[in-house]
Parts: structure tokens; sequence; C-alpha cells
């Protein structure tokens, strides 16, 4: 009997324990707004083909000015929200793999699956500006020569994705 109790005690302690552990973690849990939600979109399509990571977003996001919600962001919480809108089918990616040293890194680049939902993020604009959420409104030929090998790098990645061939990025 006095094993049980010590067993059960014990139990107890590790409850609490956990309990503790979980109201940690909620307490540095942003809360995840439309807003954040939209700006993480609206960067994903900003960066659209180019190398980027879970800090880097948070980072960005964090310098913003908004609400005091970005200040909690996490690049944990920002990775967790990647994956839901890879879940929901709205964007992909393709993992950066070093070839020399044989492993995956951190780094990834998003593609859109599907056009319309990246024109709406953009409100029907062709804008893309690389280190910053803002857009600017900028026709010069570079900018428009980059959108477009941009947008047909993602159509090349949709169609080897439709093609079932795994689609990674080289260093």
């Amino acid at each position: 009997k006095e094993i049980d109790k010590l067993r059960a005690l014990k139990a107890d302690h590790a409850l609490k324990a956990d309990d503790l552990k979980a109201s940690k973690e909620k307490a540095y849990t942003p809360v995840i707004t439309a807003t954040l939600f939209k700006d993480i979109l609206k960067f994903l399509a900003n960066t659209l083909g180019s190398l980027t990571n879970h800090s880097k977003i948070c980072k960005l996001l964090v310098n913003e000015p908004h609400d005091s919600s970005y200040l909690k962001l996490k690049p944990k919480c920002v990775e967790s929200l990647v994956a839901l809108l890879k879940e929901l089918f709205i964007i992909d990616t393709s993992k950066l793999y070093d070839i020399k040293e044989k492993s995956y890194k951190r780094a990834f680049k998003p593609y859109f699956l599907d056009f319309g939902i990246l024109n709406a993020i953009l409100d029907f604009k062709a804008d893309f500006e690389m280190n910053s959420l803002s857009s600017c409104d900028s026709d010069t030929d570079d900018d428009k020569n980059a959108y477009q090998q941009r947008l047909l790098e993602n159509l090349i990645f949709n169609e080897l994705l439709a093609r079932n061939i795994l689609v990674d990025v080289g260093e």
C-alpha cells in the first residue's frame, strides 16, 4: 500500500510539472491573429522562390510596427503556421540540401500552389520586395523580369510536384 501511495504521489508531482511546463509555453505563445497570418502570407508571397527560414520571418515580423503579440513571436510558431499553410495546400516548400555535407539545412523556398491565391495576397499587383513586408510600386524592367522568373520557377515547381518528383534546392 505504501508503494502505491508513493507511485500516486510521484504521478501527481509529474502531472503538476507537466502543467507548469504547459503554462510556461502558453505564456510565450503569441495570439495568432488574422493580421499576423496575413503578414506571414504576404512575406511568403514577397519572397516567392527565394531562400528564407523561420527565424528570418520571425525577425522581420517582430521589427514591423504591430501589436504586442508580435513581440512574443518565436520561430517555432512561424514554423507551425507554415506547416498549417502546407496542410491547407496554399503553399509548398522545397528544402535546402547541402551537397558537400549531405544534409538538409533549415532554409527553404516557398512556392504557392495556386496563382489565384498568390495574386489575391499581392492585391493583384506584381510587386515583389525582398526584405520588407511593405510593397512598393516600381515598374522597372528588372522588377518585371524578376517577377516573371519567380512565377516561371513557381510554375515549374508545381509541374514537378504534379508529376510526383521530389524537389530540393542544392547548395
